[in-house]
């Protein structure tokens, strides 16, 4: 079947467009993308938001949806397959597409292909090797959610283990990252250094450890405060999954708080 007949399959419930790539729409910029890190970038964004990836798989004329749960250089993990009953066809070697799309940001890609089944405690994922190329249309960060007050202020901290370990506050957090501030002392860390073991701690709530990387530093000399902006990394699958659902908690209070 052609991008346009899948395409078609998929948007039966939710219209999803098919852009041309090297043009634009409405001022969105299309194209495909072959830069592993781009598109592992890309897929980021749908996991931080729990986007559903609409499948097309072997032969079947079903609509199959899935969700991502984590991405690194060469591979996503994907689970939450829907119907239950179609986890049997990703089959290793299995050759599958899928479309995703959320406010702001489309993805298309064909000819993936899974490369192993696993679990983590009882429930089913899997590996899928990344695409080789992926048309996609207007990317967009991922949203960050302030933390209640009454977590903050119960101690909500992060340790950057460094040559000197730094210890922070957190600010605000995503299932992609997080911003915190730390007293200024001793070596300050320059964007883009990478940090090996980064620990998170929410007393009673979240405890979590992953690779990072810093974005942005920004400083507060009156307060003798820096500000980090930083992209959590790789982290075991268990901790992956407890972030997105602390992640989606604090979406739930924060919508909660929008319409009283």
């Amino acid at each position: 079947m052609n991008k346009s007949g899948f395409l078609s399959l998929v948007s039966s419930r939710t219209p999803i467009p098919q852009p041309v790539a090297g043009q634009s729409g409405g001022g969105r910029d299309s194209g495909y993308i072959s830069d592993l890190g781009e598109i592992a970038d890309t897929l980021r964004a749908f996991r931080d938001q729990r986007t559903d990836l609409r499948v097309r798989l072997g032969n079947t004329a079903d609509e199959i949806l899935a969700r991502i749960l984590d991405v690194s250089a060469r591979e996503m993990l994907i689970e939450d397959i829907r119907p239950r009953a179609a986890l049997a066809l990703f089959r290793v070697r299995a050759q599958f597409s899928f479309a995703a799309r959320m406010d702001g940001l489309y993805a298309f890609a064909e000819k993936v292909t899974v490369l192993s089944r696993e679990e983590e405690r009882g429930l089913p994922f899997f590996r899928i090797a990344l695409p080789g190329s992926m048309l996609v249309q207007q990317r967009r960060r991922d949203a960050r959610y302030r933390l209640p007050m009454r977590v903050s202020t119960r101690g909500a901290s992060v340790i950057l283990e460094r040559d000197l370990p730094m210890h922070g506050r957190i600010v605000d957090i995503s299932a992609g990252g997080l911003r915190a501030e730390f007293t200024i002392q001793g070596t300050l860390p320059r964007r883009d250094e990478e940090v090996q073991c980064c620990k998170i701690t929410i007393p009673n709530l979240l405890q979590l450890e992953s690779t990072a990387v810093i974005r942005h530093v920004r400083m507060d000399v009156q307060r003798r405060l820096f500000e980090c902006g930083i992209e959590l990394k790789e982290m075991p699958v268990t901790d992956r999954r407890r972030l997105e659902q602390f992640v989606q908690n604090l979406s739930k209070i924060n919508l909660g708080r929008a319409t009283e």
